[in-house]
Parts: C-alpha cells; structure tokens; sequence
C-alpha cells in the first residue's frame, strides 16, 4: 500500500508511515466529502471606481459532516489589534477558534508524521499547535533596506492558552535539533514586565557548493545573514516573534498607540468583504511600490512611475 511505498524511499528517516498513510485517507476523505455535500456554488466579480473585487461562495446540504465544519466563523479582525499600525507590505490574521479551523488542525497534528522530526521535537510541536487559537503576522519595510534582510521587518503574534508552555514547547523543539539547528535562550532580559527570549536558527551552507555564493546573497537579501534570529516576547495572552534582533515593533505593538485594526486602508477594503473573517490578508501597495523599486533597479530595470507619499 502506501505506506509501504514511502518506507522504500530514501527520504524515510524516521517517519511512522502507517500514521501518515492513515493522515492521507483523511486529508482524502475530506476532500471528497467537500464535494458530496456541496449544493452549489456561486462566483461574483464588481467592478467599480473604488476597484475590483471577487467573492467565491458555496452552499453545502443541510446536515452533512462539511456544513457542520462551516457551522461557526471566526474573527480575525480583532487579531489584527495586536500589530502596530506602521506602513506595511503585507499583513494577515487568522481565528482558530471556527469549527473548520478546529478540524484541520486536528488533521494538521496527524499530518506530524511526515517530518521525521524526533519525538521530543514532535511533542514540541503539537503541544505549540495545541495551545495556538489565532494570531496575526505583518512583513514591516526592513530597517536595513533589501540588503539588510527583508525578512527582518516581520512580526508575528500567536494568541495561545498559556504562554509558558508555547515557550517551554519551543525549547522541546530546540533541543532535538534538525537540518537547521535551532536554539533559544529563555529570560534573556524583560520589556514592560514580560519575559523575552532570544532564538537562533543557523541556515545549511556547503561552501563547496558551486552555488555556495549565490545561496549566501539570497540569504543576505531575505534574512540579513546565514542565521536567523530574534526574539520571543510574552504579552498578556499572547507571545510576539521577531525576525531581528530588535524590539522596537514590539515596544510599539505593546503600547498605546493605533493598531493595524485602525488602519484606513484595511477598513475601506473590509467594508466590500464578507464579516466576521476567519482570517484575512492585505497587501500594502505603498510599502510594496518602495521596496519593489530598488529590486528592479538591481536587476537592471528602471521603473520611472513614482509613488505617491500617500499611497498605503
């Protein structure tokens, strides 16, 4: 069968592969079950001055396993409250507490199986998942420019049940190592009364590797280095990761000031999308327009178009 399939792969490791060949039947069986139940589905698209939108919906039968996984929505937008209302290129947030949410993360915890990871590493993980009820994530224009890491501007925030355990976790996780070895150094200092944490992740590089080099400025462009790091900051109810070794997104995400929540842009587009979300998404295209420029410019394209100051 399947499983006996992959146990011939070189690739096996460690994996249990009849748990993972019984976590494919129920990804399948899901699938399968979302077009049994589906009554119809309905496709719109507006158009209009303030721009163009697409809205996607489906009717399942009354009663059927797939309509009950629908039965209840999230509410993402309250998540978006947790990240500092600065220009942005590209933002999110997610509600795990919807029945649809529940079950795929049931079925994500099964899916465990195919990493091979160790079983401490494995317990870190689910024990992070099962605490995890939603978050919101945000990609900042980096400090440093593109060369300085363009990954290094994101801050990330996982609303979760107990936030000693989603660190104790993450050092389960650390401990058992992997192709990228992780590391984290817990109580490092306090902001505001909440412990932070440093973690580190070191990138595989074989320097003899013909394309050693090229790997090396695509790791400085996206991570401003061969590690990545940053901190674990626990809030009141939830836990902020940085992508750099700065806090200032965080200090600002922990004070007074305006949220993301308050953004105009996110607001106005909201308005012509179906509320309460489970989760949601934007694109900053000022932001975006700012970094993109300079890429082109790299790459020997000249984009002559300016961006207007006030473009969000």
């Amino acid at each position: 069968g399947m499983a006996e399939g992959m146990a011939r792969s070189p690739m096996a490791g460690n994996i249990n592969f009849e748990d993972a060949e019984a976590s494919m039947n129920q990804m399948i069986d899901l699938a399968q079950n979302m077009v049994e139940d589906g009554a119809y589905g309905v496709f719109g698209l507006q158009i209009g001055t303030t721009g163009v939108g697409a809205q996607f919906a489906m009717d399942f039968e009354p009663g059927s396993e797939t309509a009950k996984m629908f039965s209840e929505s999230g509410n993402s937008a309250d998540l978006l409250a947790a990240l500092p209302n600065q220009p942005y290129i590209f933002a999110s947030a997610y509600d795990l507490k919807c029945s649809a949410a529940t079950e795929l993360m049931d079925l994500a915890k099964q899916l465990q199986a195919f990493s091979g990871m160790g079983d401490g590493a494995m317990q870190g993980l689910g024990g992070m998942m099962d605490g995890t009820t939603g978050g919101a994530s945000a990609l900042y224009p980096s400090p440093g420019g593109l060369m300085g890491g363009l990954f290094t501007g994101m801050l990330n925030y996982t609303r979760v049940d107990d936030t000693n355990k989603y660190v104790e976790n993450m050092q389960k996780m650390s401990e058992k190592g992997g192709p990228m070895p992780m590391s984290l150094t817990t109580n490092e200092s306090q902001l505001n009364g909440h412990a932070v944490h440093g973690w580190s992740m070191s990138l595989p590089m074989d320097h003899n590797d013909p394309a050693a080099m090229q790997m090396m400025q695509m790791s400085q462009m996206l991570f401003g280095g061969m590690q990545m790091g940053g901190y674990l900051v626990e809030s009141d109810g939830g836990v902020y990761q940085t992508m750099s070794r700065n806090l200032s997104l965080v200090e600002t995400a922990m004070g007074e000031g305006q949220t993301l929540a308050d953004n105009g842009a996110i607001k106005q587009v909201r308005q012509h999308l179906p509320s309460p979300a489970a989760a949601e998404g934007y694109f900053g295209m000022g932001a975006l327009s700012q970094m993109l420029q300079p890429m082109a410019a790299m790459m020997g394209m000249q984009i002559q178009t300016p961006v207007p100051a006030d473009l969000a």
